[in-house]
């Protein structure tokens, strides 16, 4: 994390990212740089673990162009901004 990256500005609902029984979390940081393009925005998402908490050993790191998504990172695009 730098400064400004605004990580965890957004939060999803618990959901099962994995499939699993264990319930996951959707972070948002919108103001992250990526590319060199500022405020371009990502998104991670954090594994749950047992006993009923969120994990240190996993996640999952998106942004446009990288971690599954399609398309071209873009400065102030802020993905992550909003998640549902």
């Amino acid at each position: 994390m730098e400064a400004n990256d605004r990580f965890g500005e957004a939060l999803s609902e618990p959901f099962f990212f994995l499939n699993d029984v264990l319930e996951d979390v959707a972070v948002g940081a919108p103001g992250e740089t990526v590319d060199g393009r500022g405020a371009a925005g990502a998104g991670s998402a954090l594994f749950g673990a047992e006993p009923g908490g969120l994990g240190d050993g996993g996640g999952q790191f998106f942004f446009q162009g990288g971690g599954g998504l399609g398309g071209v990172a873009e400065s102030v695009d802020q993905l992550g901004a909003a998640l549902s």
